[in-house]
């Protein structure tokens, strides 16, 4: 396979051409050893086949437990026995007697970003936290390698990012892999809330950051926003969708427990499935590594 790479040409994609093909050397054992390979490798990478499938199985299944803990935590609370009420609202259903339903307009300050890449000599150098920056990470923290660009001094003050703030995807190619939010846990004096970017900044006193986060990573809070997105190939929210959006609001005290326990149990899947992700690679190596010696005879069948 390495030799084929090798000598493959480049036009449009990697090929091999016949003359390269011809030049290429087999090797060739009998056909009873042959037989005895093939049949040695259909049995071993059915196997190792049957473990990686497992394992992304299970990694499906991680995930579905995790939003589906989500969901039950930001909408229905940790106390099984607690007593119910109807929110009110169809995408909620029945929430804890004692908990609010709120606007989110009442909560945060939410701010839409217009900084782009481009730059300006104008203006003054700026790091920007971007979509991908958001889209790729649950954390906004200070190793992250954000883009540089540049900002107007009345940009710099609308759209700086502090500590708290809750950064949410506002665009998207689809209308199912919207609104995915990132906690800003750590920030530099110069870092910017960039393009395509909505800015959430709660009031403390009533909401807080890591709750608004939780919320934005449910499930059924998040098929509000795929419904409300307005596009035909590429979808948007507008600001109105973000601040008239109703909300189940518990006590601060219970926001904090609901997202400790959501915190905690976050990291403990998130662990886990890193290592099925790196058993299926091992796995993978391995079945290259074990074809390759097969037909190359450095394993005896």
């Amino acid at each position: 396979k390495n030799y084929c790479k090798k000598y493959a040409t480049t036009v449009v994609v990697s090929i091999l051409n016949k003359s390269n093909q011809g030049e290429i050397f087999y090797p060739v054992p009998s056909l009873n050893q042959q037989k005895s390979i093939v049949s040695f490798l259909n049995q071993k990478t059915a196997k190792i086949d049957q473990l990686i499938q497992k394992n992304k199985k299970l990694i499906k299944l991680l995930e579905e437990k995790r939003q589906a803990m989500i969901t039950q935590a930001t909408t229905e609370g940790l106390d099984p026995n607690v007593e119910m009420k109807d929110s009110g609202v169809k995408w909620i259903g029945k929430i804890p007697k004692d908990w609010k339903v709120k606007k989110l307009k009442y909560l945060v300050n939410s701010i839409f970003s217009n900084v782009d890449k481009k730059i300006n000599e104008q203006e003054t150098p700026v790091q920007l936290c971007n979509y991908i920056d958001v889209y790729k990470n649950d954390y906004i923290v200070n190793n992250i390698q954000f883009s540089g660009g540049t900002a107007s001094l009345t940009e710099t003050e609308k759209y700086k990012i502090k500590v708290d703030d809750v950064l949410v995807t506002k665009d998207s190619e689809t209308p199912d892999d919207i609104a995915k939010p990132a906690l800003v846990k750590e920030v530099s004096k110069d870092l910017i809330c960039g393009y395509h970017l909505a800015l959430l900044r709660p009031r403390k006193s009533t909401i807080l950051s890591e709750y608004i986060f939780w919320l934005l990573m449910s499930r059924s809070f998040n098929q509000h926003f795929e419904i409300s997105a307005k596009g035909i190939t590429r979808y948007g929210l507008s600001i109105s969708v973000f601040r008239d959006v109703k909300i189940p609001l518990p006590s601060v005290q219970e926001q904090k427990e609901v997202s400790v326990i959501l915190e905690s149990l976050s990291i403990k899947t998130s662990n886990l499935m890193a290592k099925l992700v790196k058993q299926n690679k091992k796995l993978e190596e391995y079945r290259q590594a074990l074809i390759s010696n097969a037909v190359t005879g450095k394993i005896k069948i």
